[in-house]
C-alpha cells in the first residue's frame, strides 16, 4: 500500500510539473540602466525554463557603468506575467588608489582631516587621515585637488604627501623691473 502511494504521488507530481511547463512559456531577462536604456545584453539565463530555479549571470562588461537593474519574467500562456524576480549590477567606473599621508615637522605621523576635490564639479568631501598619518582611497579616474597637491592628475595609483616639516630655503631676487616696482616678483619652491 505504500509503494503504491509513493508512486500516486511521483506520478501526480509528474503531471503538475507537465502542466506547468504548458502554461508558462520561456523566461526571458530584462534590464535597463538609470536613465531607462534597455541593457538585457548584460544578464543571461542558465536555462530558458524551469519550473523551480534558474541562474542568473551578469556580464559587467556589456552593461553601463553605475547601477542596471530589471526583472526575470515568468510569463503565462496569453502574456501575462506569471511571476517575477528582481535582478541588478552595479559597475564601478575605473578607479584608482589616492594615498594621502601626512607628517609633523619632525617627520611623525600626524593625524588630521584633509579636503579632496574633484575638479570640474561640486564634488568634494573631508577625509580623516588616522593617527597612522597614512589614509588611502579608491576614487574615479580624473583631475583631483587635495590637501598636498592641487590639481592632482589621477590616472594612475598616487601618493601626495602633507607635510610641516620646513623645507628648503628659496632666496629671492629682486630683477631691475622689480627695483623700479614694475614687473612682478615671482616666488618658487
Amino acid at each position: 500500500m505504500a509503494a503504491h502511494r509513493r508512486r500516486t504521488r511521483r506520478q501526480d507530481r509528474h503531471l503538475h510539473q507537465q502542466r506547468h511547463r504548458r502554461r508558462h512559456p520561456p523566461l526571458k531577462a530584462t534590464a535597463a540602466d538609470a536613465e531607462g536604456t534597455d541593457a538585457s545584453a548584460a544578464f543571461t539565463l542558465s536555462a530558458p525554463a524551469v519550473t523551480a530555479s534558474v541562474t542568473v549571470t551578469a556580464d559587467p562588461a556589456k552593461a553601463p557603468y553605475g547601477v542596471t537593474d530589471g526583472q526575470v519574467e515568468a510569463s503565462a500562456a496569453d502574456g501575462t506575467v506569471a511571476a517575477h524576480t528582481l535582478i541588478g549590477l552595479d559597475r564601478e567606473e575605473e578607479r584608482y588608489g589616492l594615498t594621502i599621508t601626512s607628517a609633523d615637522r619632525t617627520g611623525a605621523a600626524l593625524p588630521g582631516t584633509a579636503v579632496v576635490h574633484r575638479t570640474g564639479g561640486l564634488d568634494h568631501f573631508p577625509v580623516e587621515i588616522p593617527d597612522s598619518g597614512r589614509l588611502t582611497l579608491r576614487l574615479p579616474k580624473g583631475e583631483y585637488a587635495a590637501a598636498a597637491r592641487p590639481g592632482l592628475d589621477l590616472h594612475l595609483t598616487s601618493t601626495p604627501t602633507s607635510s610641516a616639516r620646513p623645507g628648503p630655503c628659496c632666496p629671492c631676487r629682486r630683477g631691475a623691473a622689480d627695483r623700479r616696482g614694475k614687473g612682478r616678483l615671482t616666488y618658487a619652491v
